[in-house]
């Protein structure tokens, strides 16, 4: 599984161009929404503190973690070469944006309307493409702790607009992830579930 989530991030990473390189933010990121789609659920554990959301001038996904908890990190696009779409997440240290401390991706998305539902990580997803979601915490940009999408769940994206001529693209989603085991850091929730989740990017 390691070896599948390595190899998902060095593909996630090849896929930026050196055109995403955002100057630092001048604004402050929209608000996270209140709950809408949301199941409160207490027995979530609670996530790390939030830290340095990055600059989310040109891209931001917004989301509540565990219900009670704002995700709010800057976010690029990119299109493959086989015109599947990416979007990668992080959320850094501190307003230099000098390491990562998480990190969300989704990529290999069809261009549709119809609501995209994300595999997990594994030798199928990877040979045949199909869409999958990466989820993981970093220290000193290294991932540091692994989480699987739970595929008991209807863990699922939906494109909402994607404007070439305006070069935005907007999407909704939700997610939920367990923690791979045995655990890296004790401090790790075994559940961490993204709902409400919005995604806005200029590119």
């Amino acid at each position: 599984m390691r070896g599948y989530i390595l190899s998902f991030f060095l593909f996630s990473l090849a896929s930026c161009t050196p055109e995403n390189k955002i100057e630092i933010i001048k604004e402050p990121p929209p608000p996270v929404p209140q709950p809408s789609n949301c199941i409160q659920d207490d027995g979530l554990p609670k996530p790390r503190n939030p830290y340095y959301h990055g600059d989310t001038s040109k891209g931001v996904n917004t989301a509540l973690i565990n219900y009670y908890y704002p995700f709010i990190a800057q976010t690029w696009f990119t299109l493959s070469k086989t015109s599947k779409l990416n979007f990668s997440s992080a959320v850094f240290y501190d307003n230099r944006n000098d390491y990562i401390v998480e990190r969300l991706s989704v990529i290999s998305l069809p261009c549709t309307k119809d609501t995209i539902f994300i595999k997990g990580i594994n030798s199928q997803t990877f040979t045949l493409d199909l869409p999958r979601a990466y989820y993981g915490y970093w220290e000193d940009d290294v991932p540091v702790e692994i989480f699987e999408l739970d595929t008991t769940k209807r863990n699922y994206i939906l494109i909402t607009e994607y404007d070439t001529i305006r070069r935005v693209v907007y999407a909704e989603y939700w997610m939920q992830f367990k923690v791979e085991q045995p655990k890296q850091l004790k401090s790790s929730p075994d559940v961490v579930r993204f709902c409400d989740g919005k995604i806005k990017v200029n590119y």
